[in-house]
């Protein structure tokens, strides 16, 4: 199995230093950033972020690949970029997906939308959904560890969860 990761997703779970949770959701997969992520990563260290040093060293010990593109891939990003409302980034995940038969993990519900839009099959997961896969496997089992993860996410990331109180029912009746 492969998994892209989008750059809210890596870095939400290197600030908050928590990527062992996609290892466990997918075991033996491989996990893959786009060359935009990376130097999205990059920037992010010049402008003095400490929370890429995680991501470096998943890159240095083999755990997260950056693949390359083909010239067909690059083409097909050009044209995707004409008929999505996207960032390249996000583009170059999605090709990157589509070439892999991939699951793409991205926070940005307009990616989402426009792999519907145009109907391309990939699997997407937002954090919301990790987290919600993540009780269903039982790695997550109880309303405290729930509860924190979301408080670091929120708190360290700036990203609202929204669907709190679902994520907490959905751990108490398991």
């Amino acid at each position: 199995m492969i998994v892209i990761i989008d750059a809210d997703i890596i870095s939400c779970l290197a600030k908050i230093k928590r990527f062992q949770l996609l290892q466990k959701l997918f075991q033996n997969a491989q996990f893959i950033i786009p060359q935009r992520v990376y130097e999205e990563i990059i920037r992010a260290e010049r402008e003095g972020y400490t929370f890429v040093d995680s991501i470096f060293s998943l890159i240095n010990d083999g755990i997260l690949d950056l693949p390359i593109l083909t010239s067909d891939e690059i083409l097909k990003i050009k044209d995707f970029e004409e008929s999505m409302n996207l960032h390249f980034g996000e583009i170059e995940a999605i090709v990157l997906a589509l070439r892999e038969g991939a699951i793409l993990l991205s926070n940005d519900s307009k990616v989402k939308k426009e792999v519907q839009r145009l109907n391309l099959g990939i699997e997407i997961f937002n954090l919301e959904d990790l987290i919600s896969t993540l009780i269903d496997v039982g790695e997550l089992t109880s309303e405290n560890d729930i509860k924190q993860l979301i408080e670091e996410i929120e708190n360290k990331d700036r990203v609202l969860i929204r669907n709190k109180m679902y994520l907490l029912q959905k751990v108490s009746k398991g």
